[in-house]
């Protein structure tokens, strides 16, 4: 199993309207969703892998 956790290196403050929209579309909760960033998940054994998916990222300064 695994948890998913979004951020990003530059967060916006706010969560997109577009993606609360389609949580709440498809009746997953949105409870507790705020903007964040990666230095969050920063701690050694926060995360087991780290992905990008947006068109963008290839061209961002990403984490050590």
């Amino acid at each position: 199993m695994f948890k998913a956790y979004s951020a990003g290196s530059h967060p916006a403050g706010a969560v997109d309207p577009f993606a609360f929209e389609l949580l709440r579309k498809n009746r997953l909760s949105t409870e507790g969703l705020r903007s964040k960033g990666w230095d969050e998940f920063a701690a050694p054994g926060a995360l087991h892998f780290a992905s990008t998916v947006c068109d963008h990222a290839p061209a961002e300064v990403c984490p050590v």
